[in-house]
């Protein structure tokens, strides 16, 4: 055989593509470097065995038409090539042993990923699901296959309501032919929704076409839940420490108020007796407001230690009661206490009882309007006793229920309901039950239906040989027309004396709608208004004086617990025309009063 009849027939190698193992590319450069003398002899396989051929012996047309089909069958496992330097044998591997390797590597790295997997087609089908996406949707990639993601887990928001595909991110990336990524709600095949994050991304051909979309999707539902409880959390600290600062300013205000009166009044043994009487019932709100605190800590801690002792009930309530009575009168509410006629004895830490159940009937006072109806009762049930707490008042949403003995639960926001406290009371109680072996849950029909807390405590078997007394606590606890609005008592008096003795005149109010009234028939110069007032806020009784013709010139002072920038911002958006922070500084109301002067003598002289 001629050399260019060789030539012909090598060059067919590459121009006959089609019925062979090899792919065109491959075989392409081996028979170039067949034509340019690089290959001196080829491994073939027959039969099972490998044969060593020569190339320069190739002169037989069947020979070459063997080598060829060889080449294109994939049965060459080695070629030599003369590199100039010697020769040296290079192995070939056929292409589906290659595609094999790739095809097991790829399975290998999807079936083990922890990161669901999914392909979608150029229609946005669903091609490919590894198992992590079968485990993540509850979805056999069988029972996905050629549906769309969006009509599988995607079709529904949290809230129930469709989701349209146009506004589903991952269903964009294909149309868009961009990389999108973020965090979607996804609805299980059981139907529980879930959260993931997600990067869906365009599968491009060589050209650049896109082809398709590659999906991966993370559960994300427990990150989540922890973020928003941490946020959460925040959020209640940020409260309590603004809140923290309003009940120190509240009993600080009267107090404030009182030290001012005294000096003002040295010679008056009435004036002195009542402002010491004020003054140390504020200090006693502050003591159990601090007291409550170092309890948080000591149980954070665990360090808070019970002192045991053998308690008759009755005389605990005796105690309870005694302490709560002021507070009760206060708000104008009606008790009723059903205690069995047998005594009920408990081994217990008498003062954290009476801690209990004080705070519970203190809130049943703070949370029901004036001329509600408290009861408490308490009944041996086997080796415990049941004690009730119900109130009349405004009631618990269904929701917190559940969340009211977390520290720091508010039922109401602090700037809307000034009953609001600390929101640690609960939490105390719900911590000293428990360790006296004993639980305390809450029921409410929802707001407005009133409240009521149940405890249980364990009883005692044995009736001890003497009745052991509980601890005895003491009770807790000029030229201007001015009217002065607070729904502190001692707060609105204290300061309301204080500017009567500088010569001015002056009312008082306790609530807005009381405030508004005794306003158009009062007409006063001057109004210092609290913010946080039950039912209407001040900025409500503000806004609603400023509207009339007679309230439009009155200096209506904010006086508040409440002193950040945005507190004062919203008292100014009120209407209101100073803002003082509780206790108030008597120098600073002075400059404010001295300031009205100054600026209604300059309206008399311009007029």
């Amino acid at each position: 055989m001629n050399s260019a009849n060789r030539e012909d027939l090598l060059e067919s190698v590459s121009s006959n593509g089609d019925g062979g193992g090899r792919p065109a590319d491959e075989a392409l450069e081996i028979v170039r470097a067949i034509k340019g003398g690089e290959v001196d002899a080829v491994i073939v396989e027959e039969s099972g065995k490998h044969e060593l051929m020569a190339l320069a012996r190739l002169t037989d047309l069947d020979e070459i038409n063997e080598l060829i089909r060889a080449l294109r069958s994939g049965e060459v496992d080695a070629f030599i090539a003369d590199e100039g330097d010697g020769q040296r044998v290079y192995s070939v591997t056929p292409i589906h042993e290659i595609l094999a390797q790739q095809y097991n590597l790829t399975k290998t790295i999807t079936d083990n990923a922890t990161t669901a997997l999914f392909i979608t087609d150029a229609n946005q089908k669903c091609v490919f699901m590894n198992p992590a996406a079968e485990a993540l949707t509850g979805y056999a990639f069988d029972e996905a296959k050629g549906r769309t993601l969006h009509e599988l887990v995607h079709h529904t928001r949290r809230d129930g309501t469709p989701c349209p595909l146009s506004e589903c991110p991952i269903d964009q990336a294909f149309p868009t032919q961009s990389q999108m990524t973020g965090e979607e709600v996804f609805v299980h095949k059981d139907g529980h929704f879930y959260e993931v994050g997600f990067t869906a991304s365009p599968i491009r051909e060589i050209s650049g076409e896109a082809v398709g979309t590659v999906i991966e999707a993370r559960n994300i539902t427990r990150r989540k839940t922890v973020e928003r409880a941490l946020l959460e959390a925040d959020q209640r600290k940020d409260e309590f420490i603004a809140t923290l600062a309003h009940e120190l300013r509240n009993p600080l205000a009267p107090i404030s108020n009182l030290l001012e009166l005294m000096k003002s009044a040295e010679n008056n043994a009435a004036v002195q007796r009542n402002a010491r009487e004020t003054i140390e019932r504020q200090l006693t709100k502050i003591v159990r407001l601090v007291d409550d605190l170092l309890d948080v800590s000591r149980i954070s801690r665990n360090a808070i230690e019970l002192k045991l002792a053998p308690i008759e009930l009755g005389l605990t309530f005796e105690d309870v009661i005694d302490t709560c009575t002021p507070m009760i009168e206060q708000h104008g509410h009606s008790l009723r206490l059903m205690l069995p006629d047998e005594p009920i004895y408990l081994n217990a830490d008498s003062a954290r009882i009476s801690q209990v159940l004080c705070n519970l009937i203190n809130n049943a006072c703070k949370y029901t309007p004036a001329g509600g109806n408290l009861e408490v009762s308490a009944i041996q049930r086997g080796n415990a006793v049941e004690i009730r707490v119900k109130d009349s008042g405004i009631g618990i949403p269904r929701e917190q229920l559940n969340t009211i003995f977390q520290m720091f639960a508010q039922v109401r926001g602090p700037l809307t309901d000034p009953r609001g406290g600390l929101g640690i009371g609960l939490a105390l109680a719900r911590q000293l039950v428990e360790m006296h072996g004993g639980s305390i849950t809450a029921h409410s029909d929802g707001e407005w239906t009133g409240s009521e807390f149940v405890i249980w405590l364990p009883v005692m078997n044995e009736i001890p040989a003497e009745r052991t007394q509980p601890e005895t606590h003491a009770p807790l606890p000029t030229e201007w027309r001015i009217l002065v609005v607070d729904d502190n008592y001692d707060s609105a008096e204290s300061m309301g004396t204080l500017l009567s003795m500088s010569g001015n005149e002056c009312m008082m109010a306790h609530d807005g709608s009381a405030a508004i009234a005794l306003a158009e028939s009062f007409k006063p110069d001057v109004m210092l208004l609290d913010i946080g007032l039950p039912e209407m806020d001040g900025y409500e009784v503000c806004r609603t004086i400023r509207k009339q013709d007679w309230g439009r010139s009155i200096t209506i002072i904010a006086m508040t617990g409440w002193g950040q920038a945005e507190d004062r911002q919203r008292s100014k958006d009120a209407g209101f025309s100073a803002h003082l922070v509780k206790p108030v500084d008597i120098s600073k109301l002075n400059a404010l009063l001295a300031s009205k002067r100054q600026d209604d003598h300059s309206a008399g002289s311009a007029q």
